[in-house]
């Protein structure tokens, strides 16, 4: 797992070496979703890539807490 700042934002890049899962099977997992739904209300973006047999990847990207507070309205 790294973590690094981009451009006013959090960039989290976790990668295993496991037993990888196929397209359908990652939409079908409910925990997945859930991470994304929850990424995704503070303004962020997650992608997922994986393939029977070569692991897992999860690329996240998290604005600052000043851009999350200039786009929403309280």
């Amino acid at each position: 797992m790294k973590f690094s700042e981009a451009s006013n934002s959090l960039k989290i890049d976790y990668e295993d070496n496991g037993i990888g899962a196929s397209k359908e099977a990652l939409i079908l997992k409910n925990r997945l979703r859930n991470t994304e739904k929850r990424i995704k209300v503070i303004g962020g973006t997650i992608n997922f890539e994986s393939e029977i047999g070569k692991g897992f990847k999860a690329l996240i990207h998290i604005p600052n807490k000043s851009s999350v507070l200039c786009s929403k309205k309280f």
